[in-house]
């Protein structure tokens, strides 16, 4: 059991090894292509002569060909270069002769007044070196040269090309500008990756207040109508009316806090303020006699009752005590 959790644990680790170096190995390498800014050869044998504009670079006894580039645009860090390679189209060669090229240090010629007296000097040291041939285009590796030397604050960089017997190479004012001279750099594109955070906060306050008064009369009229009948003819009639006026005032104040991205609160106040108004109105009719004439009238049927039943009862005793 031991042994088998052992296999698993190597095999998880061998895989996370090989998903660690896919990137690399998926990397796909890019090229950027500089062509001179000055380019120009000197001639042994005509010291002052300058040939700066001449549409061939041509190499042979007692010339050398000068050359020169701008690499300010070439931002990437040295690691990045995977090569770089000087390449030239020839025009005309009499032998298959080995060409060599040095790096020139003084970089401040110009291909307008350069002659082989005022050339600048270089490395003794060849940087690389190759066989030519005919209607071809010939290319040396400057890999070395442009990694030590393009950590340089302006990026300018020189070279020098000797060759013993005649050839020509195609120069920047060649007619055909497919076939000027290029300085071809491959490398792997490099990524970057910047993590940047932005708080910002936004604070929106909105507050709303709406008054609503609101005003509503009711009237009520109520008519009370009362009939009584006494014992005589008199009759009260008795009207009264109620007229009652209710105003109502309402005020709404609303009160609204807004704010984005916090909850929202609304605050709502009503207040009512009823007023009621009632006016009674009694109205009485006029009575047939006046108060003691009524009581006189209505005591007169009471008596006459009374006098009635004591006479009744009487006439019972009397018929009672006669049967003893």
């Amino acid at each position: 059991m031991r042994k088998k959790f052992l296999l698993i644990v190597l095999a998880w680790l061998l895989i996370a090894g090989i998903i660690s170096f896919l990137p690399a190995w998926s990397q796909t390498t890019q090229t950027a292509t500089f062509y001179p800014i000055d380019d120009a050869y000197v001639d042994s044998s005509n010291p002052d002569t300058n040939y700066g504009s001449e549409n061939l670079l041509t190499l042979g006894s007692g010339h050398i060909v000068y050359i020169k580039f701008d690499l300010s645009n070439f931002t990437l860090p040295v690691e990045r270069i995977v090569s770089a390679k000087l390449k030239f189209y020839v025009a005309s060669v009499s032998q298959n002769y080995v060409v060599k090229v040095y790096h020139v240090s003084n970089d401040s010629w110009s291909e307008e007044t350069i002659t082989y007296n005022n050339r600048p000097s270089y490395d003794t040291s060849e940087i690389a070196s190759g066989y030519i041939d005919y209607e071809t285009w010939f290319e040396l590796n400057v890999t070395d040269a442009i990694a030590q030397n393009i950590s340089q604050s302006d990026k300018i960089i020189s070279f020098a090309i000797t060759r013993s017997s005649s050839a020509s190479f195609a120069s920047k004012e060649y007619s055909e500008a497919d076939k000027w001279p290029q300085l071809i750099i491959e490398y792997e594109p490099y990524t970057e990756t910047t993590t940047q955070t932005i708080t910002e906060t936004i604070t929106v306050t909105d507050t709303i207040t709406e008054t609503v008064t609101e005003t509503q009369t009711v009237t009520e009229t109520q008519t009370i109508t009362e009939t009584q009948t006494t014992y005589t003819t008199s009759t009260v009639t008795e009207t009264q009316t109620v007229t009652n006026v209710i105003t109502e005032t309402a005020t709404t104040t609303i009160t609204e806090t807004s704010t984005v991205w916090a909850n929202e609160t609304v605050t709502v106040t009503t207040t009512i303020t009823p007023t009621v108004t009632e006016t009674v109105t009694a109205n009485y009719g006029n009575q047939t006699a006046n108060y003691y004439t009524d009581l006189a009238n209505q005591l007169v049927p009471l008596v006459m009752v009374i006098g009635v039943i004591c006479s009744l009862l009487g006439l019972l005793l009397s018929a009672t005590g006669g049967r003893r």
